[in-house]
């Protein structure tokens, strides 16, 4: 509502009082003491600035009081209405003191449409929609239209920097600045009027209240400094106020804002005392550290006095929250306290704890070193000492904890120089020893050393072999591993190597031919097997005997099963033999024992022709069945959980019908002439062609389930021929999936029966191809990879990748697709990368094999200007066509932990990944090839997308950002002294974007501008220190966290610094893990930095890249220089009007100090540095 009002005025003035009769207009500036409209028709209007130092009352029933848009009404006391007055504010309105008026609260009329009015005293009567929120900000409309009309003394101060200067000026006419007071227990705080005396004066009133309560005057404080005597904690949280009264005509009365008194505890050192440790040790005393404290530490040694500790070999961090002190024997006895000043000057001294140090033992003069031994076998390590009792350790979880060891049966002499282990069991691999030197008191440690336990290469022992006087007999073990090398023994007195000859065939594998058994080797020989692994731990086999029996019967034996179902019992065949290669078995039907034969413990089973009869059945559970000659099956062949051998001399063939239910765990071929199947198989472990050629009849399936995927072994020498099947189990088929094909006759097609290659609904795709070099010529403008795909007979590409978007459903899924393997050498695909915008020489390639792939393959891969890192992609659980990255390179992952089924070096197959062409400063088009061959292929079960077999001891820090704790992405650092902090292609991976828009992207960036998901730098050297840009792209703003998430393997001494450019936060993320901030859309590449220091860092200008940092310690000015090593400059202080009192020439990192400054005030640090100059504020009190 707009209310005009038309009067004629006339006004009457007593002294500097104004007493308004009629109608009174100000259109400039006018002063007064009081105001006074004294009778029913008075009418005051201000359109300029009115400001009265005392009370403004409407005496008039309908008095009115009009504001003009621009007018400024200041009552530095209270404003008095009668009951009927009328208002009309539209612009500034501030009342010091109450706002009250007469009569009932229904008469009068208040309009405050586009006022801005704050009343800092009790507002009574105006009704009861005229109302304050606690968080005004001004622009009030009219009453009852928004939350609140008015605002308070406290919105006033939240919102005083959008207020006019004029107006700011008339209502602190003295400059009056009252200052928070932060002073420690036991100390006097002192509040002041202003930073400089004030003229004109006639009086002082100060006054106090407590949160919530009224300003009330404190009785004969009238100076221009109030000091509060020893305050008690319970009086912090107390505001103090000046108000000031003049005799000058410009200036009458000016208000302080309330300051606040804080009254902090005396900070306690938190060691116990007395603090014992042991001569030797690093021992740290620390108080609670704040940002805006000073710190320097006394020490007194058993004298009276305390003197403060100077930097040195024996302390460090003297001026921090945190002493560092490296233990002597001369320091048994002394009291340490620390002097903390706050940032105001105030200072006081802490507790006093006792030092207490005691002798250590005398020394270590060689520690142990790592051991590398196989499974079951023995080891052990040393130590030299002084000759002090000795414990031995040991930590399971990288040195974080350390338990004593006791002798028992892996452990012998734990209390010797020589710490014996006994047969290592495999979980013993990854621990890592250390002896404990101790006296009555102290200890000492030898460094750490770790025992790598190498997996039992032999997974089978060779078993006894029963044989007939004259035939060869067979000694096999099964093994698994890279590399290996096998020598079998025999014994006559002792123990000797063997070498093929007449009597011995495959003394050097791992099946050991005895020929033509009897003469010689005679019976009772013994055998036993070395296999030696790459890293050359030897795991020696159990020993085996050759039984050279007399032949019953002389190429046909038959089951009889008379004690049992045991294949390996001699008993259970009419002959009291053992079938081998050159017998043929009869297993036949309606048995009277009823007990048909089943292949499980014991040694491989070996036939040359078998023939199961109808209704007689054998079982192969967790062993192989070595068959050399024909399959005939009548009954059930039962190999849901056994393997098969097909190893004749002479072509064979696997019937149909061959396994129960089709169902094979491992199959293997190895007949030069081949072997052809008319039988549907499906295998759920192996397939392992060693020698010849396979048939497959287009019947077989490699099987996948949410346990394993069945593959084909890749070390075989022989050839697949025929089609296969290949099946791949997803558990949840939402969103796009990264596929490969393992076949090289593979067609979008083939996909069919899974996903819409276009969504029936939108019309969208959903198969894609990656092109490096895509652009959109017509607008000549660079373009994502991304190609549609959709035709249904596009070739698949060997060691290509696709995206396939299976849809919104999340229920698990077995995709299955057939063609012919692909197998051996992969040819070399040249690569491009044209630096495009987009696709920044990425490819996305495929894993080509029926098995997986290890990416740190010692040989097998081409890789010819191809950065060491690969990406795998996982797909948002909310939106089916985003997700994000995970990185890997160098045994280092962006995933934590590894096991979490994301981003390792070995690569399912099927699995679409992406890679890199290296960058180039100086080619606009680099070249790289890419292929493999049969050597980087493993047998690795644990092949679900992503699954990851890494161990590594890199000293590494792992740091997430996001929105919360589901939508976080991680950013690796790790330490190597091969490193810099630029672009390594051997040891970083870039930051590919995640699409989805909830994850944040997070990276560091190099000093060339790359953005690194992992990034391997060097150690800070001569406990200096590191910084590294961080970046955050994200999608969405508000509020986001970073998070320390793991520190592995890093010295505890080690701070690592979260900086925020932006806030002016510094923050230790090893005392706090967690920094929350609020963040807006888009990127930020320069409010974020990392920092690596073994010191504190107590210079700020250090940690926020400023030319240098000023405070004030015993009223000097001390800076802290932050140039480059040769660097100079001048340093000039000077006061607030320009006066130059000190010029001070340095460099580096040098610190100056100003002294001798006597006045309180603000004066102005200037440092000039070639026509480079910079400034700072600095405030001194005396």
């Amino acid at each position: 509502m707009l209310l005009v009002f038309l009067f004629f005025s006339t006004s009457n003035f007593a002294q500097d009082n104004l007493n308004i009769t009629n109608s009174y207009t100000i259109n400039g500036f006018e002063r007064y003491d009081n105001v006074t409209l004294t009778s029913n028709s008075s009418i005051l209007t201000v359109n300029g600035t009115l400001v009265i130092d005392g009370d403004l009352i409407m005496n008039g029933n309908t008095s009115q009081l009009i504001m003009g848009a621009n007018a400024r009404l200041i009552v530095f006391g209270n404003f008095q209405a009668s009951n009927k007055v009328e208002l009309s504010i539209s612009s500034y309105l501030i009342i010091q003191g109450d706002f009250k008026k007469g009569g009932s609260s229904n008469q009068g009329d208040l309009n405050v449409e586009s006022g801005n009015i704050y009343i800092y005293g009790e507002v009574e009567n105006w009704g009861d929609e005229f109302t304050t929120c606690g968080d005004y900000t001004g622009n009030t409309n009219e009453i009852n239209n928004q939350d609140c009309e008015y605002g308070t003394e406290d919105d006033f101060e939240e919102n005083e920097n959008q207020f006019p200067s004029d107006l700011l000026e008339q209502l602190n006419c003295y400059d009056l600045k009252v200052s928070d007071q932060r002073i420690f227990l036991g100390n006097n705080a002192i509040f002041t009027a202003s930073d400089a005396r004030l003229e004109n004066v006639d009086s002082y009133q100060w006054q106090t209240k407590n949160e919530g309560g009224k300003w009330t005057n404190i009785d004969e404080e009238n100076q221009f400094e109030l000091e509060i005597f020893s305050p008690q904690l319970e009086d912090s949280g107390k505001q103090y106020r000046v108000i000031v009264r003049g005799n000058s005509s410009d200036c009458k009365i000016s208000i302080s804002r309330g300051a606040m008194l804080e009254v902090n505890p005396i900070p306690q050192i938190e060691n116990e005392s007395p603090e014992i440790v042991c001569a030797g040790e690093t021992i740290q005393f620390s108080v609670e550290e704040k940002d805006d404290y000073e710190y320097a530490w006394y020490r007194r040694d058993g004298g009276g006095n305390f003197f403060p500790i100077n930097e040195n070999g024996s302390y460090s961090g003297t001026n921090t929250a945190i002493i560092t002190v490296a233990s002597k024997s001369w320091m048994d006895n002394q009291d340490f306290r620390v002097e903390i000043t706050n940032s105001q000057g105030n200072k006081t001294f802490s507790n006093i704890v006792n030092f207490q140090v005691n002798q250590t033992p005398g020394g270590i003069w060689s520690s142990p070193i790592d051991a590398v031994v196989c499974e079951g076998a023995n080891s052990n390590f040393s130590v030299n000492s002084s000759g002090e009792s000795i414990q031995w350790q040991v930590s399971l979880d990288e040195g974080e904890n350390w338990n004593d060891l006791q002798n028992n049966d892996n452990y012998n002499n734990v209390s010797g120089s020589n710490l014996k282990i006994i047969e290592a069991p495999i979980i013993f691999n990854d621990n890592l020893y250390r002896a404990k030197i101790y006296n009555e008191n102290c200890a000492i440690y030898s460094d750490p050393a770790l025992l790598r336990v190498d997996p039992d290469p032999i997974t089978r022992q060779p078993h006894d072999a029963f044989v007939a006087f004259g035939e060869n007999a067979m000694m096999e073990a099964e093994v698994t591993g890279n590399n290996l090398t096998y020598q079998w023994q025999t014994y006559s007195s002792n123990w000797y190597d063997i070498n093929n000859d007449e009597n011995y065939s495959g003394t050097k594998t791992k099946q050991l031919e005895l020929i033509t058994v009897g003469y010689w080797p005679v019976d009772g020989s013994r055998y036993r097997l070395l296999v030696t692994n790459e890293n050359g731990c030897v795991s020696i086999s159990e020993v085996a005997f050759l039984n050279v029996v007399q032949n019953q019967c002389e190429n046909q034996i038959t089951w009889t099963g008379i004690e049992n179902t045991n294949w390996n019992n001699i008993a259970n065949w009419n002959c009291n033999t053992l079938p081998t290669v050159e017998t043929d078995v009869l297993i036949p039907e309606d048995l009277n024992s009823g007990n048909y034969p089943e292949i499980s413990s014991g040694v491989n089973a070996y036939t040359k022709n078998l023939v199961i009869e109808n209704n007689a059945s054998v079982e192969v559970n967790n062993n192989w069945l070595r068959i050399a000659g024909n399959l005939t099956n009548n009954g059930i062949l039962n190999t849901v959980n056994g393997s098969i051998s097909f190893q004749g001399t002479e072509a064979q063939s696997i019937p149909n019908n061959a396994f129960e239910n089709n169902r094979i765990e491992n199959l293997r071929i190895n007949n030069v002439f081949g072997v052809a199947s008319q039988s549907t198989i499906e295998i759920t472990g192996t397939l392992n062609v060693e020698n010849g050629d396979f048939n497959t009849g287009n019947k077989l399936s490699l099987v996948s389930n949410e346990i394993q995927t069945a593959l084909i072994d890749g070390s075989g020498n022989g050839e697949i021929i025929g089609l296969v099947t290949m099946q791949r189990y997803l558990d949840n088929t939402f969103g796009y999936k990264y596929f490969s094909s393992p076949f090289q006759n593979s067609v979008v097609n083939d996909f069919d029966p899974y996903l819409n290659f276009v969504d029936p609904a939108t019309g969208f795709p959903h198969f894609y191809r990656y092109n490096e070099n895509r652009r959109v010529d017509s607008l000549n403008l660079d373009a994502t990879g991304w190609e549609v795909y959709t035709d249904a007979g596009n070739s698949l590409d060997i060691a290509k990748g696709y995206a396939l978007n299976f849809g919104t459903s999340t229920t698990p899924e077995t995709i299955e697709i057939t063609g012919t393997v692909t197998n051996g050498p992969i040819p070399t695909q040249e690569l491009l990368n044209h630096h495009r915008a987009y696709t920044k020489g990425f490819h996305l390639v495929g894993n080509p094999y029926p098995s997986p792939i290890d990416w740190e393959a010692e040989s097998g891969w081409t890789r010819n200007n191809i950065d060491n890192s690969i990406y795998f992609f996982t797909a948002s659980e909310t939106n089916q066509y985003t997700g994000t990255y995970t990185a890997y390179v160098n045994d280092i992952s962006t995933a934590e932990p590894l096991a979490d089924s994301r981003s390792s070096n070995i690569i399912p197959s099927m699995q679409g990944f992406f890679i890199k062409v290296s960058d180039s400063d100086t080619e606009d088009v680099v070249s790289g090839s890419f292929g493999m061959n049969n050597k980087v292929r493993v047998n690795n079960f644990e092949q679900n997308f992503f699954r990851s077999q890494v161990a590594d001891l890199k000293s590494l820090i792992r740091l997430e950002a996001g929105y919360d704790a589901s939508t976080r992405d991680a950013l690796v650092i790790y330490f190597s002294p091969y490193a810099t902090q630029n672009f390594e292609k051997e040891m970083d991976a870039h930051k590919l974007m995640n699409t989805d828009p909830a994850v944040p992207n997070f990276y560091n960036i190099t000093e060339s501008n790359k953005e690194l998901a992992i990034n391997a730098i060097d150690y800070p050297q001569n406990r200096g220190y590191i910084k590294i840009p961080l970046g955050i792209k994200s999608d969405q703003g508000g509020k986001m966290m970073i998070n320390l998430a793991s520190v592995k393997n890093l010295s505890p001494s080690l701070k690592i610094y979260l900086i925020d450019h932006e806030k002016g936060i510094g923050q230790n993320l090893r005392k706090n893990a967690e920094y929350f901030f609020n963040i807006k859309s888009g990127k930020q590449n320069s409010r974020f930095e990392l920092m690596f220091s073994e010191e504190e860092i107590t210079n700020p200008a250090i940690a926020f890249n400023e030319p240098f940092d000023v405070k004030v310690q015993d009223g000097d000015v001390v800076i802290s220089l932050n140039l480059e090593e040769h660097q100079k400059g001048i340093l000039r202080a000077s006061t607030i009007t320009g006066q130059i009192i000190q010029i001070k020439e340095a460099s580096g990192k040098e610190k100056v100090i100003f002294d001798g400054i006597t006045s309180d005030g603000v004066y102005i640090i200037n440092l000039q540095r070639g026509k480079a100059e910079y400034a700072k504020k600095v405030l001194i009190k005396k």
